[in-house]
């Protein structure tokens, strides 16, 4: 488990093909021809984002790289704007038990599950803030480029996955701020994890804001 200190430090290429770890100085690394290189946004925490979309949507949501997650976790706002939301389970549903998860306390947290999608992962450079007011308290969201980016601008991750869904509580700890600020996280927003950032070799560049995925 690489913390975000040790990545903020060094550029880190995970190559599967070879298997092997690689660690570069910041901005070292030299970006071959078969590696497709997607462009990252900042969040508290010194964590990075990038878009996600599966492929059946046209609508990006943001989400959070956590190269310690096992799952790729999608809150309810996220899963609503997908149009996944027929497929959560019911309450007293069997299959509500979905994942089980740990929260930052340590604590067990229950998510559900959706069918199998395939997922692409985009550029997230020009995704900016849209604030507002939600029950009469500041709020604020992620607002999107645009529907679908084009296709130099994403990556089709190879094999499908069973995304969880719920509002872990590492969202609001990440991303809500105070009322002094722009207040309260409202919006979609997603965690990235091993289920789609292992599906290819990978190269993270914190201090050059990017990732990129050998093709």
């Amino acid at each position: 488990l690489l913390g975000q200190g040790f990545l903020q430090s060094f550029d880190v290429v995970v190559d599967r093909q070879a298997g092997l770890t690689q660690v570069w100085r910041p901005g070292s690394w030299p970006l071959s021809a078969n590696w497709k290189q997607l462009r990252t946004i900042g969040l508290p925490g010194n964590l990075t984002g990038l878009l996600l979309r599966p492929s059946q949507s046209e609508e990006l949501v943001l989400g959070i790289l956590d190269t310690g997650s096992t799952h790729t976790v999608l809150n309810l706002e996220a899963a609503r704007v997908f149009g996944l939301g027929k497929e959560l389970p019911r309450k007293d549903d069997e299959r509500s038990a979905g994942i089980i998860g740990v929260g930052v306390d340590s604590s067990a947290v229950t998510l559900q599950s959706v069918s199998e999608k395939m997922f692409y992962l985009g550029s997230a450079d020009k995704v900016s803030l849209e604030t507002g007011l939600l029950t009469n308290t500041k709020s604020w969201r992620f607002r999107m480029p645009r529907s679908r980016l084009e296709g130099e601008e994403e990556v089709a991750m190879p094999w499908p996955i069973a995304v969880a869904v719920g509002d872990l509580p590492l969202f609001g700890d990440v991303l809500d701020q105070g009322e002094d600020s722009i207040g309260a996280f409202s919006g979609a927003v997603a965690l990235i994890g091993q289920d789609l950032l292992g599906q290819l070799s990978l190269a993270i560049s914190s201090s050059g804001g990017w990732v990129a995925f050998r093709q």
